[in-house]
């Protein structure tokens, strides 16, 4: 339509650094290594989009992304407040992997989310700026960052800049699978590393 997307998630793979479109649909992406870069662009209501860039020295011209609709009309839905985070407790029985519903959440204080991850058994928090880090999983001596799930939507920058995506008072319950054969069916976004998966009680950011 020739308007801009807001909040659409682009993400640069190499890199781990992500970020949301205004209500203009611009954005920036900052720190960037030079050379050939992979630019992921997802938007609710939209088809996903990847792209090819050359950074180079000097600055370079505004990138124009266009996001076309799905083909398919989907028929008129009913959309209410409550998240349902299905499948948790039935999961939480299995006895395959960590489990944090609300009151265990509660009880860590959290400012940011990797504050519900401190000292979780196989997790490793790293500060990244004042209040804000990204997490890994540890498996034997392997260390990796977990691909992340939302109410069953991949986020794009895994754990980098979480908080962009998630309000952590809103946080209803954490599941967290070190090893990528623990990852629960549907929610295998990383063939080489584990997963985490949150449920909110609300709307994220």
């Amino acid at each position: 339509t020739g308007g801009g997307v807001e909040r659409a998630q682009v993400a640069a793979a190499e890199n781990y650094v992500a970020t949301v479109t205004d209500s203009s649909g611009r954005f920036v992406l900052p720190r960037l290594a030079l050379g050939t870069q992979s630019i992921y662009v997802r938007a609710l209501g939209y088809l996903p989009r990847r792209l090819v860039v050359d950074i180079v020295d000097g600055g370079s011209e505004p990138e124009r992304i266009v996001l076309q609709r799905p083909p398919t009309t989907l028929r008129a839905v009913t959309v209410r407040a409550v998240r349902s985070y299905a499948g948790f407790e039935v999961r939480r029985t299995s006895g395959v992997g960590l489990f944090l519903d609300e009151a265990a959440i509660q009880r860590r204080n959290p400012l940011i989310f990797a504050d519900i991850m401190r000292s979780l058994p196989g997790v490793g928090v790293l500060p990244v700026k004042s209040f804000s880090a990204k997490f890994y999983t540890r498996l034997g001596i392997k260390e990796c960052e977990p691909s992340v799930w939302v109410d069953g939507v991949e986020v794009l920058s895994r754990t980098q800049d979480l908080d962009a995506y998630v309000d952590v008072s809103n946080v209803r319950a954490v599941e967290v699978y070190s090893s990528p054969a623990e990852v629960p069916a549907g929610f295998a976004g990383d063939p080489f590393c584990g997963a985490v998966l949150i449920w909110t009680r609300r709307p994220s950011k």
